[in-house]
């Protein structure tokens, strides 16, 4: 959406003008300044999924990416797979909570899939600000960057769609409870932010209280909504037996 578009470009922006003023910018609090000016014009955004998840994606960039990086070098990988590695699972850490408190998925693909289609992102994005200049200055322009860049943009949605049709692509675990979500995300804080390293015990005590906790809920009766593909499937489970009714309301029993 336009909000997922607009915080990293307001956030480089914000920045800039910090250092232009002579002051050490933090990018911590760069980010949250951006967020609270953003939520200031739009405050729905605050519940808008795309927005959640891409604030959480550049705080996991902007706060764990680096030390990520230095430890898997400290393992002896290479620097370039190193710094090619950390940022999809910087990215994926801090959204994890998002992810199973919106969709109740656990995508299996998402750092091999960040890791293939990467080549493809620099030249896209430097097109598309070369394709923005060129609307201001020389619109005659844009034809010729338009037929290098769409064989680009078809092979990135190309291997995105072939990646997401693998099996086993995302891991469905039902979706979490919201105080389960915030439980996880303060558990996984300390070991994605190393100046609260000390706390790594508290921190792996809540991911295993959030995690046994869900555990229990899957193991009582519910209802889970399940995505597959483009149909929607509604599971009613007991520990007899399960019902599966799909959107077209056909009913199957299984033991």
């Amino acid at each position: 959406g336009v909000q997922t578009c607009a915080l990293p470009i307001l956030m480089g922006a914000m920045a800039f003008a910090v250092q232009e003023c002579g002051r050490r910018s933090r990018p911590l609090g760069v980010l949250l300044l951006c967020v609270l000016l953003m939520l200031l014009v739009r405050p729905d955004w605050l519940l808008d999924v795309g927005f959640q998840l891409s604030v959480a994606a550049t705080a996991g960039l902007m706060v764990s990416a680096r030390p990520l990086q230095q430890w898997l070098q400290e393992q002896h990988l290479p620097v370039w797979f190193s710094a090619a590695l950390a940022v999809p699972v910087a990215a994926s850490l801090w959204t994890l909570p998002l992810q199973l408190l919106h969709f109740g998925a656990l995508p299996l693909v998402a750092v091999p899939a960040n890791l293939l289609v990467s080549p493809l992102l620099t030249p896209l994005t430097l097109g598309a600000m070369a394709m923005a200049l060129a609307a201001v200055i020389l619109p005659p322009l844009l034809p010729l960057l338009s037929w290098l860049l769409v064989p680009l943009a078809q092979l990135l949605v190309w291997l995105v769609q072939q990646l997401a049709a693998l099996p086993m692509a995302q891991w469905q675990l039902g979706r979490l409870l919201p105080l389960l979500a915030a439980l996880l995300l303060s558990g996984l804080l300390p070991w994605l932010v190393p100046a609260l390293r000390r706390w790594r015990g508290w921190g792996t005590a809540l991911v295993g209280l959030a995690i046994g906790s869900h555990l229990l809920q899957l193991w009582g009766d519910q209802l889970l909504l399940v995505q597959a593909g483009p149909r929607q499937w509604l599971l009613a489970r007991d520990r007899k037996s399960t019902r599966l009714n799909s959107s077209h309301s056909s009913v199957s029993r299984m033991p």
